[in-house]
């Protein structure tokens, strides 16, 4: 994989943007989802958005000696892992943190018997994997819901996660334990020096979101000449992108909906106007 040299501090964050004792709304979103994924054990209803969350097995084996809080290469394979499921069962939005991965069909999915097809085709390669991901499939009932869940997922459990791994880092578990996330993070500043806002790279606070974007590039010297070229010198190609991005202060509207669930993501989203703040993006290389 490819990747620009990572941050070695992000920019400040906006003090309101910084993460509070949860509201009551985070918890109800949670209860929301967990609901979701008991009732869809048994039937998926092809015309809502589907939604598959992805766990790593037993890792605490399989991450043993990285390095914490954060270990970048890990980050980089889980990215990777992410961006690969999305290209082989067509999806359109890829999140990750930690080791876990979010995946979202939206309703114009029209393949759902892949998703069960797949699990008995792949029995062999399943045998003979070096690590194991559990995975629960279900239902949301509406867009507005999904864009639920991934709030959920990287402004509440991601920055919950990441503030307790660096707070363990320096602290035992007697002297936090009680402690809120706000309070998690006042004491690595007060007793640390460790300003959990700008010290960390966003990919570890709010999690990575993955999108396909299209770009543009030179024609290859053995098509130009093609009868059907009409003198094209471009073609164009697609490509995963992984980026960080803070959702806390974003509603559902239009810009969300297309931002997260579109099947290509519009270049206006990576302008310098554009409505989200983009951070730490790079090309995912599947090569």
């Amino acid at each position: 994989m490819q990747t620009q040299s990572p941050p070695q501090k992000s920019e400040q964050t906006d003090p309101e943007k910084s993460p509070k004792n949860p509201p009551k709304t985070h918890q109800a979103i949670g209860d929301r989802m967990k609901s979701y994924e008991k009732s869809s054990r048994t039937h998926l209803d092809p015309s809502l958005p589907v939604i598959i969350r992805i766990d790593g097995h037993s890792f605490s084996k399989f991450t043993k000696g990285l390095k914490k809080p954060f270990e970048n290469w890990f980050h980089e394979l889980m990215v990777e892992t992410t961006a690969n499921l999305m290209q082989e069962f067509q999806v359109n939005f890829g999140y990750t943190q930690s080791d876990e991965i979010t995946l979202i069909y939206t309703p114009s999915f029209d393949k759902q018997n892949r998703l069960n097809d797949y699990p008995f085709k792949n029995q062999q390669k399943l045998k003979n994997a070096n690590c194991f991901f559990d995975a629960r499939i279900f239902n949301v009932p509406s867009l507005p819901e999904a864009f639920s869940n991934v709030y959920w997922r990287s402004c509440y459990d991601c920055v919950k996660n990441s503030v307790s791994m660096a707070a363990y880092c320096h602290f035992s578990e007697k002297k936090i334990s009680g402690f809120s996330t706000a309070q998690r993070i006042e004491a690595l500043k007060k007793e640390k020096n460790i300003d959990w806002n700008t010290d960390f790279s966003n990919h570890f606070k709010y999690g990575t979101f993955i999108k396909k974007r299209a770009i543009s590039i030179d024609m290859p010297e053995k098509y130009k000449n093609f009868k059907n070229n009409d003198q094209k010198q471009n073609v164009q190609r697609r490509e995963f992108i992984a980026f960080s991005v803070n959702l806390s202060q974003k509603k559902f509207d239009e810009n969300v909906s297309e931002f997260l669930f579109s099947k290509i993501l519009n270049e206006k989203f990576l302008a310098n106007d554009s409505p989200f703040e983009i951070t730490e993006m790079y090309t995912v290389d599947l090569n």
